[in-house]
């Protein structure tokens, strides 16, 4: 698998910088939600934004560093080592099967408590997860899922096209997200109850 960063300056530019910028925009709210926040609700809102500015940092590191590549010829190299190779495709599902899991469990959680801050993202997590579940699947290397991010289309790899409208789709979704509640807090409508950390 190549990496994204070395193999098109340009594509690896606009997405890095599209990961900086989020980065940054999300530290930025960080420090001033409490202007539009009640003050009760303002540490629910800045455990949001600072969990998906380290979920951000942490993705670009990984890429930066070819992490996630490593990471997958290592697995392999271990796999034939100790004779599992053959058994990785049940290995990949089971592995696959426990975060789709995870995932559901985490939304029925935030569901049935009064954590209600998620919510007011509701732009911005999904792309979250996309983004978080993409990665994993692709560092996962099922054969199929390959096969589909390394083709082209208009002479851009899918998984390269497809890292870049995330992150941009990420960034964009913050912004509206932090607009509705700036705009929420000038009609002077009042947040739902929200706990502080559950």
């Amino acid at each position: 698998m190549e990496t994204i960063y070395n193999n098109t300056p340009f594509i690896a530019f606009v997405t890095g910088f599209g990961y900086c910028v989020t980065i940054l925009m999300c530290m930025t709210f960080y420090l001033r939600i409490e202007t539009f926040i009640e003050e009760n609700h303002v540490l629910s809102h800045r455990l949001t934004l600072l969990f998906i500015a380290i979920i951000l940092f942490i993705i670009l590191i990984v890429k930066i560093f070819d992490l996630d590549i490593r990471l997958t010829e290592l697995v392999r190299m271990l796999s034939k080592t100790h004779g599992w190779y053959e058994d990785r495709r049940t290995f990949q599902l089971m592995i696959s099967v426990v975060i789709i899991i995870s995932g559901i469990l985490i939304i029925i959680r935030l569901e049935n408590t009064n954590y209600l801050v998620w919510r007011h993202y509701y732009l911005t997590l999904p792309g979250m997860f996309i983004l978080v579940g993409y990665n994993i699947i692709n560092t996962l290397s099922f054969h199929l899922v390959d096969q589909i991010l390394h083709k082209y289309i208009c002479g851009v790899e899918v998984y390269r096209m497809f890292d870049l409208i995330i992150i941009y789709w990420i960034m964009i979704s913050l912004i509206i997200d932090y607009m509705h509640l700036v705009q929420k807090r000038l009609s002077g409508k009042a947040e739902p109850s929200v706990s502080r950390f559950l």
